[in-house]
């Protein structure tokens, strides 16, 4: 597996391995991964819960907060 995920190395492992199989790997790095036990302190929670995440999940958290909002404020109008 690559050190880096980008959309390039996933697509081509999908197309060489099966979507399972990236998927089970990618979960057995995540598992492996060193975790925070606690997050806590007086600043912003988000910012100290992101700089914690590789920049893929962030990314991948922050975009799907961006949609929701987009998504909420089209059906209120």
């Amino acid at each position: 597996m690559p050190a880096k995920w980008n959309s390039h190395s996933v697509r081509t492992l999908v197309k060489l391995l099966g979507r399972e199989q990236v998927a089970a790997e990618r979960i057995a790095r995540l598992a492996k991964a060193r975790a925070p036990q606690f997050i806590g302190g007086s600043g912003d929670i988000a910012q100290q819960l992101l700089s914690t995440m590789p920049i893929a999940g962030a990314r991948e958290l922050m975009m799907a907060a961006l949609t929701r909002t987009r998504r909420d404020r089209a059906v209120e109008e």
